[in-house]
């Protein structure tokens, strides 16, 4: 089991307790601490599984973009990879400095 699935486990765990606790009448200022931890570790959840997303997604461009090859006039490079190497402004396509393409043409 990875991380991810250790948090989605633990962050559902500890809210269907602090959820099953309100159900049978306990006071919720005797559950608020539970309810805080619970709240804490779903936003903790969200957050890696985000963060774990948009990693993948930028290996999986940059692993598209070293497959290609690049033709373009002005830098002469063979491949993309080179163009990656020197971060190229002519054919790569950024965005605040992360790489979202490569334009051979």
């Amino acid at each position: 089991m990875n991380i991810n699935r250790y948090l989605m486990v633990l962050a559902i765990g500890t809210g269907m307790i602090a959820i099953s606790l309100l159900l049978f009448k306990i006071p919720i200022i005797a559950v608020w601490e539970l309810l805080l931890v619970s709240v804490s570790l779903i936003t903790v959840w969200v957050y890696y599984d985000w963060r774990e997303k948009k990693k993948i997604e930028v290996r999986k461009i940059q692993d598209k973009i070293k497959a290609e090859k690049c033709w373009c006039h002005v830098c002469k490079h063979t491949e993309a990879q080179d163009c990656i190497k020197v971060n190229c402004t002519c054919c790569l396509l950024l965005k605040k400095n992360e790489i979202l393409g490569h334009e051979s043409g």
